[in-house]
């Protein structure tokens, strides 16, 4: 556990201090950035949502938003439920009429910290198995689909969206998406960012099978576009060689 950061800290994201420090951590007691949304490819959309570490500074999470013509993919929530309605709101013209379901990538706060919004709005909420499991266990919000076996594809009406666990590293549940017609990976938390220097919060990690279980994706989807990580800027396929060697130290 890096000093510093309680174990209740650690436990509601997904980043280190030094992590923090690395990538784009604001300062302790300023107030909170405002929450992002961005386009990074045809119909992908990158929201970044804010959190603060034990020692006060603001950290921020990402989660991917995938438009098809008959509906739309969230993929996980915004940290927090403020930020969670906030993105529903920039979501509203976008969507339009098309429903709009979630796909939960792990049970950490960073991934489903607005799911009972997501729920009051009527989304259908989906993980696999392992997830569900894991955030009945923590208490963490109640997902209302499991999936299984250990990939699902979200057909948005001729775009079609794998979901895939491809077995534990920074938890025991953590899976990506990864849409087939761009060739971009939402990679969450099991995905470290360019600028990071090690695996950040590994409380609940699995680190002797987290070099596999990334190694497994870059043999399932040998072509990306884009990755985007859990934490920090998006990158393209040496995210996953880059995370294969922090974690094969």
């Amino acid at each position: 556990m890096a000093q510093g950061l309680t174990r209740r800290g650690l436990m509601c994201g997904c980043g280190c201090l030094t992590a923090a420090l690395a990538f784009r951590a604001q300062a302790a007691n300023a107030e909170r950035p405002p929450f992002e949304f961005n386009e990074i490819g045809a119909d992908v959309f990158v929201h970044t949502s804010w959190s603060t570490l034990a020692n006060g500074a603001w950290f921020p999470s990402n989660g991917c938003v995938i438009v098809g013509v008959k509906r739309v993919l969230m993929i996980d929530t915004a940290w927090t439920e403020d930020q969670t309605e906030q993105l529903i709101e920039r979501l509203k013209p976008i969507a339009g009429a098309r429903p709009i379901d979630l796909f939960i990538t792990h049970f950490h706060a960073d991934r489903m910290g607005g799911i009972a919004v997501t729920a009051a709005r009527g989304i259908k909420s989906y993980a696999f198995e392992r997830t569900v499991q894991e955030a009945r266990r923590a208490k963490a919000g109640k997902i209302e689909n499991a999936l299984r076996p250990d990939a699902h594809v979200f057909d948005l009406g001729g775009r079609l969206v794998e979901a895939y666990y491809p077995g534990p590293g920074h938890t025991v549940d953590n899976a990506i998406a990864y849409d087939v017609g761009t060739h971009i990976m939402f990679g969450g938390c099991l995905i470290r960012a360019a600028a990071t220097t090690d695996l950040g919060n590994t409380a609940d990690a699995v680190i002797a099978e987290w070099r596999l279980s990334v190694a497994r994706i870059a043999e399932r989807h040998v072509k990306f576009a884009a990755v985007i990580p859990g934490h920090g800027k998006t990158g393209d396929g040496a995210l996953l060689t880059h995370t294969m060697k922090l974690a094969g130290r």
